[in-house]
């Protein structure tokens, strides 16, 4: 079970991979969102590991996202989730402009909110 800081130090890894994609102007947008998954997850799993919460799986974790922060929090994490999904499983093409305007946004809210609540934690 990974802990806030592992959670945090993953996220900052993936962020750096999302950088290395970005430079190739988004050639490959099913792993670019993919990527935005897995940093939104562990923003979000480095707050719930405060409160000894490890989901290992989307059906344990989606719940604890709705019970542990605001819907619009929520509501982007659902977002990332099922576009990641999309990508990958229905090999849905995601466009370019929707990931610019409103599914790397949502990440933004995502890590913004999840530090917010770890910074504030006691």
């Amino acid at each position: 079970m990974a802990e806030k800081d592992e959670h945090l130090k993953k996220a900052a890894d993936n962020e750096k991979f999302l950088k290395y994609i970005e430079k190739s102007d988004i050639d490959f947008p099913d792993w670019y969102v993919t990527c935005l998954y897995y940093i939104a997850i562990h923003y979000l799993e480095a707050y719930l590991a405060i409160h000894n919460i490890h989901p290992t799986k989307n059906s344990e974790r989606t719940p604890k996202v709705d019970q542990f922060f605001n819907k619009k929090t929520w509501f982007k994490y659902r977002l990332l989730k099922d576009v990641s999904e999309q990508s990958r499983y229905d090999i849905t093409p995601v466009n370019i402009t929707r990931i610019k305007n409103e599914i790397k946004p949502a990440l933004d809210i995502i890590i913004n909110n999840s530090l917010e609540k770890i910074n504030s934690y006691k």
